[in-house]
């Protein structure tokens, strides 16, 4: 076996494509030698066959510029009533630079140069306008695995937000069974959980970097192109540039990540469907305008399980009426805690009780945030990994270190991470519902969280920070085929 390391670092091998003897549809190989399924009862679910048609939000025209060498100008998010913007805009010195009249989400530009007095007051005085329930600065996103690589991580060296970079292995030598038989699966009973033929087809929206959509895992496994939010297209691909976007002296560092977690999501839940959500370029950086729109846009397509194996440093309230609006439609998400070793990061932190208002159309309902499950990483022994944030808003835990799974161009690696850990718990929450289906009274993250398996007398040090413990797929999929 021959392995090398990406994300901007040295390889320590050569690398090969995957053998030509798994190159053949995947899910089929892995139907027939995990599940035991006929072949014919794998096919006919052609790519694209789950999803409704396309409605991405509309996008605004207008571009945010640089004037002279100023710094290009900071991004404000707005979060309305049914309101004509442009009217109440008129006296302010901004720029709408995307909308979506769907969810009456705003992205709009301030001045450039604008200093941090400047902005905060506009700001302030957007927020007193009626009718609009949000203004606050559009906060970055990043993936989990990526940051803190370097001095320039938004965290910073030593802060609360920064995170432990981990590193992904390339593996030269690949087979089915290092992907179906993993330890990661074996710790969870997930492999035995797989076996067990589902009465409903889940989908599970991966809003991240996008996938890779030639890798032989997603055969037959997509629920349509689904959306780049980045480019705001259609087709949320996993996509490289050879470029270093952020300065941060690598480059595309985060190309791959989403076509990692998907693959992770299938590896527990062989029979659901995947629709990838592009909202983080290839650095793996985004913002939190583009992740609110792109829960929205996975609720409205369909999907039954989200995952956001994503972070930012601050509470973005745009982001926050995202998951009011999932939660509100019974769409369960799971999100990671963060790589910072301590901190949980949002939307890891989510409290529904600190938000203050309600999105038009919701009113009356009850948050209470059940379905918005917190995710933290463990060790193949049920140890908290050394990376993983812990506290009281962790629901979960799942394996997070050395998770095996697709990466582009055909190849397979180990990834470590909260990400890798809250693909898993995806997959396990797809898996139950996909056995329960669209039952009343069913919730994939009760499921989950009563059937885990308690760790905290393994881990003295962190009792009481690591939820209900580690996940069990077996359990929690006998209790969705309970009456």
């Amino acid at each position: 076996m021959t392995t090398r390391t990406i994300k901007g670092l040295m390889a320590s091998g050569p690398i090969v494509g995957l053998p030509r003897t798994l190159r053949g549809p995947l899910l089929v190989a892995i139907a027939c030698a995990l599940l035991a399924t006929p072949m014919s009862a794998q096919r006919g679910r052609g790519f694209g066959t789950k999803s409704n048609s396309p409605n991405p939000p509309k996008q605004g025209t207008q571009a945010a510029t640089s004037v002279g060498n100023l710094q290009p100008p900071k991004m404000i998010t707005l979060v309305t009533a049914d309101l004509n913007i442009q009217a109440l805009l008129k006296p302010f010195p901004v720029q709408v630079v995307q909308f979506s009249l769907r969810t009456n989400f705003y992205q709009i530009a301030a001045p450039p140069g604008a200093s941090a007095s400047d902005l905060s007051q506009l700001i302030s005085a957007l927020g007193k306008i009626p009718g609009i329930l949000v203004a606050e600065l559009d906060q970055p996103v990043f993936t989990l695995e990526t940051e803190g690589c370097t001095s320039s991580g938004p965290g910073g060296p030593g802060q609360a937000g920064a995170q432990q970079c981990t590193v992904a292995f390339v593996d030269g030598t690949p087979t089915l069974p290092e992907f179906v038989s993993q330890t990661a699966l074996q710790q969870i009973n997930a492999i035995s959980a797989a076996r067990i033929r589902p009465s409903h087809t889940p989908i599970v929206a991966v809003i991240d970097t996008g996938i890779d959509p030639s890798h032989p895992i997603f055969d037959d496994r997509l629920a349509g192109p689904g959306y780049d939010f980045v480019l705001g297209k259609k087709r949320g691909w996993d996509k490289a540039n050879g470029i270093d976007d952020d300065g941060d002296g690598m480059v595309d560092e985060g190309y791959g990540h989403g076509t990692h977690i998907a693959g992770a999501v299938l590896a527990v839940a062989p029979y659901a469907l995947i629709l990838p959500i592009r909202v983080l370029d290839s650095e793996g950086n985004g913002t939190a305008y583009d992740v609110a729109t792109g829960i929205h846009w996975a609720v409205d397509n369909k999907a039954d399980v989200i995952n956001l194996s994503l972070s930012m440093l601050e509470v973005s309230e745009t982001v926050a009426g995202a998951l009011q609006y999932a939660e509100a439609h019974g769409v369960t998400v799971f999100t990671s805690a963060g790589n910072t070793g301590g901190k949980i990061l949002f939307p890891g932190n989510y409290d529904p009780s600190t938000i203050k208002f309600v999105l038009p159309g919701l009113e009356g309902f009850v948050f209470d945030g059940a379905e918005i499950v917190t995710v933290a990483a463990v060790d193949d022994l049920d140890i908290k990994a050394s990376f993983s944030a812990w506290g009281l808003d962790i629901d979960v835990c799942a394996p997070g270190v050395a998770v095996y799974s697709a990466l582009p161009g055909n190849e397979y690696g180990w990834w470590s991470g909260t990400s890798m850990a809250t693909a898993l718990a995806s997959g396990t929450g797809a898996l139950t519902y996909g056995l329960a289906g669209p039952k009343a009274n069913f919730s994939p993250s009760a499921a989950l969280l009563d059937y885990a398996l308690p760790i905290d007398h393994l881990n003295p040090a962190t009792a009481g920070g690591l939820g209900s413990g580690r996940i069990d797929a077996l359990a929690s999929a006998l209790a969705a085929l309970l009456p």
